[in-house]
């Protein structure tokens, strides 16, 4: 399981880096990581399955995700229904100051 797991977080890194990537660069002006970190607090972009966003004060990026209540086997009504989904937000569950980033221009 723990390939699988890493195969699919890989995939899905590789997607953001590809989407995200060229147009990060183009409003940073630069590669600079310190430089691309500033250029692109408080970014947004529309992206499945909503808004995302980068949170200025954490440099993370902020999307909906979901809560779900897995199923047992006997309750599911074909192979792929493994839970429903309980609730829905785009609100960060830790507060900004358990993340922020002090001093970007370090990198």
């Amino acid at each position: 399981m723990r390939e699988a797991s890493n195969s699919l977080w890989a995939s899905s890194t590789k997607g953001s880096v590809s989407t995200y990537g060229k147009p990060c660069l183009e409003k940073a002006n630069s590669a600079e990581p310190a430089d691309v970190a500033k250029a692109l607090e408080g970014w947004e972009t529309e992206d499945w399955p909503g808004k995302v966003w980068i949170n200025p004060k954490t440099h993370q990026t902020v999307r909906d995700y979901f809560f779900l209540r897995c199923k047992k086997q006997d309750e599911m009504k074909h192979t792929h229904d493994y839970a429903d989904i309980v609730a829905f937000s785009s609100r960060p569950l830790i507060p900004d100051e358990f993340n922020e980033c002090k001093d970007i221009g370090s990198l």
